[in-house]
């Protein structure tokens, strides 16, 4: 059983197409184990987006967001896989295969991983985005972008050093829409942990923009 709680704080001029302001949110979630299979932990998500015109119809945007999944002691029950954290993709780090990043402090058994066991999520991840975005006429808009994220599977282990981050940039066109934006990104990654699993640029196609 899983009970969960939300909060946000909503100070942007435009819901859809924000050009200043701020927005932050927290998620927490409680999970109930009913067996002895299964993991009790909670999981603690917050985001904090900011919004800032520069001149004209150029703007700064940049998102923060970091979850911690916390298992109770002792609780050796791996914590489900659709539970856990996940990076890489269009909504994280472009780029990178959707969900495909590996966790830090597992990249080491990259050679003895095959490809569809890479996506196996993890339980700490901390994910920077940020774009210069530039309306142009007709509802269309363009953006270059730049994204930095770590993936742990152990919280314990990890460390603030900007070698375990995985980066990426690229540039993006979305058209804005009465109910909300749709983009299409090239995303190129920077520092792949598993390139031989990892194309070299993908291109994302999303129904939303932070």
């Amino acid at each position: 059983d899983i009970v969960s709680s939300s909060l946000s704080f909503d100070f942007r001029n435009d819901r859809f197409f924000p050009s200043k302001g701020l927005f932050f949110s927290f998620s927490w979630q409680k999970a109930f184990s009913l067996n002895t299979a299964g993991a009790d932990y909670n999981k603690l998500e917050g985001m904090t987006n900011f919004y800032l015109p520069v001149f004209g119809p150029l703007q700064i945007a940049l998102s923060l967001k970091s979850g911690k999944i916390i298992t109770l002691p002792n609780d050796n029950a791996s914590v489900p896989r659709n539970r856990r954290f996940f990076l890489g993709g269009r909504s994280t780090v472009r780029g990178y295969i959707e969900d495909a990043i590996l966790p830090e402090d597992m990249t080491n058994l990259v050679e003895n991983l095959q490809k569809n066991s890479f996506i196996i999520g993890g339980k700490l991840y901390h994910l920077a985005k940020t774009e210069l975005r530039l309306a142009l006429r007709s509802n269309f808009s363009t953006a270059l972008f730049f994204d930095a994220g770590t993936l742990w599977n152990e919280s314990d282990l990890f460390v603030t050093d900007p070698q375990h981050f995985r980066y990426s940039t690229g540039a993006g066109l979305r058209y804005h829409t009465p109910v909300g934006p749709i983009s299409l990104d090239l995303g190129i990654p920077l520092n792949r942990a598993n390139p031989s699993f990892q194309s070299s640029y993908n291109i994302h196609f999303n129904f939303q923009v932070f």
